[in-house]
């Protein structure tokens, strides 16, 4: 009898301090807002894969939902990386959309709770352009906001 509380007590004590999914997948909306609402002018996006040094160098927080942008960042600090590239490949496809292309308002990433796969995404409206690194494939449902006035980018 001891032997059976015993165990019961276990299985209970670790299920109630057991993890789980929340969503196992969803939807990242990236928003980009301009001013007085018009429609963005010249609208185009990249999404770059990132090394591990690269997240290191730009990261200075754990905020994963938003992402931050990066300045003095140059494209040239981009290393080839060939599994990199295949993995985020696989991530494009699965979300349905292309390595760099147009948009008009919102960018749409399907995402995998437990992926953790930072890129830079490089928005460009007009002649300005932004980089932004986040964990765009991870996570579950979310929006990020990106706010362009015609003169800087500000992402909430």
């Amino acid at each position: 009898m001891k032997k059976q509380a015993l165990l019961i007590f276990t299985i209970l004590y670790f299920s109630i301090n057991g993890y789980s999914q929340v969503c196992g997948e969803g939807l990242l909306t990236l928003n980009i807002y301009t001013k007085n609402g018009e429609k963005a002018k010249k609208a185009s996006y990249e999404i770059f894969a990132v090394s591990k040094e690269l997240i290191e160098k730009f990261n200075d927080s754990d905020n994963w939902n938003i992402g931050r942008i990066i300045n003095n960042f140059s494209e040239q600090e981009i290393s080839q990386n060939e599994d990199l590239d295949n993995r985020l490949n696989k991530f494009l496809k699965n979300s349905k959309i292309s390595k760099s292309g147009k948009f008009v308002d919102c960018l749409k990433f399907r995402t995998f709770e437990l992926v953790y796969f930072p890129v830079i995404v490089k928005i460009s409206i007009e002649a300005k352009t932004v980089y932004i690194l986040a964990n765009y494939f991870g996570g579950c449902n979310r929006e990020a906001n990106l706010i362009y006035n015609g003169h800087y980018f500000k992402l909430i």
